[in-house]
């Protein structure tokens, strides 16, 4: 993918995304990352770029981050096949551990 170039297409975001799962699975988290936040950048809109960041910062042990790129990807487009698993298992873990969560107001 890296002899493809992102300017001769008109979704050079797909690519982005597309180089960003590959790297993720050679792990080689940096150019992943690198990668989807180009994808996001070219595309505020990609729900599952989001919830991939989201798996990917959370390997690394950045919590933080992903639960902020899973927000996203929730709130983007809630009925995106990644946004329906992230809210499934929100679901769950809500079930399973019922004291990690905050009572709503």
């Amino acid at each position: 993918l890296s002899w493809l170039s992102t300017s001769a297409f008109a979704r050079g975001h797909v690519l982005h995304a597309m180089r960003g799962d590959a790297f993720r699975a050679a792990d080689q988290p940096l150019r992943a990352e690198k990668s989807y936040l180009l994808a996001l950048k070219a595309n505020p809109y990609l729900t599952g770029v989001y919830a991939n960041l989201g798996h990917l910062y959370a390997d690394s042990g950045r919590v933080r981050e992903a639960y902020l790129c899973w927000e996203l990807a929730r709130g983007c487009s809630p009925d995106h096949p990644s946004a329906q698993a992230l809210i499934e298992k929100d679901r769950r873990l809500k079930e399973e551990y019922p004291d990690f969560y905050l009572p709503k107001r």
